[in-house]
């Protein structure tokens, strides 16, 4: 339950739905907490979904048949 399968591949989509929406606004409401700028804000937020990003493709990614682009993402 909360896996999905992507070309052969279990992916848990639950797991990547629930740090979608989560980290996000915890890392901003910490970023205002801590009285950072606009620009700090965007920044660890952009870096923490550019991170997420590169977890879904590694997780996509045929373990088998390429293990070091798994390892690259």
């Amino acid at each position: 339950m909360g896996e999905i399968k992507v070309m052969g591949t279990k992916v848990p989509l639950a797991r990547y739905v629930d740090w979608v929406a989560t980290t996000p606004l915890m890392l901003y409401e910490l970023c205002h907490i801590g009285g950072a700028d606009e620009s700090t804000t965007l920044m660890v937020v952009g870096c923490d979904i550019l991170m997420m990003v590169a977890g879904i493709f590694s997780a996509v990614v045929d373990r088998n048949r390429y293990p070091r682009l798994m390892l690259v993402w």
